[in-house]
């Protein structure tokens, strides 16, 4: 990672008014990432272990659902 930022997600927060938040912010944040490394000011960090960094990979395992059951 270079840098990061953090979006605080209102009660009443939509998906469409998430995406446009994020939009925003990740558009300010890559200009600034691109200045620090033009610049030779970027700090590099590795991105820090969490069990919620990794999902596993899916799979269509179409025979193990049990149809009875609801979604």
């Amino acid at each position: 990672m270079i840098l990061k930022t953090e979006i605080p997600i209102a009660e009443d927060e939509t998906g469409e008014s998430l995406h446009d938040k994020l939009a925003e912010a990740g558009a300010a944040l890559c200009v600034k990432t691109l200045h620090a490394i033009e610049n030779k000011t970027a700090v590099f960090e590795k991105q820090p272990e969490s069990p919620t960094a990794y999902a596993k990979m899916l799979t269509k395992d179409l025979g193990n659902i049990d149809w009875a059951k609801s979604a």
